[in-house]
């Protein structure tokens, strides 16, 4: 998935949890270990990936910090 994107006027639905959740299943079926999310810099979208279960990263990707510093670099441990 290349983004998770949820309009203002649709955020609080639980629309984000259930697109996260079905990336997450996918993942797991197709035998991912972990998911890799590079968020923006956002508060509101680091509490979301908070509330979903992801940490820090354990590994840094230098290309993509390099290119947005600001963006907050997490994986979700299937």
């Amino acid at each position: 998935m290349d983004q998770l994107f949820i309009t203002l006027e649709h955020r609080g639905k639980g629309i984000g949890k259930e697109l996260f959740a079905i990336a997450a299943h996918q993942a797991r079926e197709w035998g991912a270990e972990k998911l890799y999310i590079c968020a923006g810099s956002a508060e509101e979208t680091i509490a979301f990936y908070g509330a979903m279960g992801c940490r820090e990263a354990a590994e840094v990707s230098r290309k993509l910090l390099e290119n947005d510093p600001r963006d907050v670099q997490l994986e979700f441990v299937l």
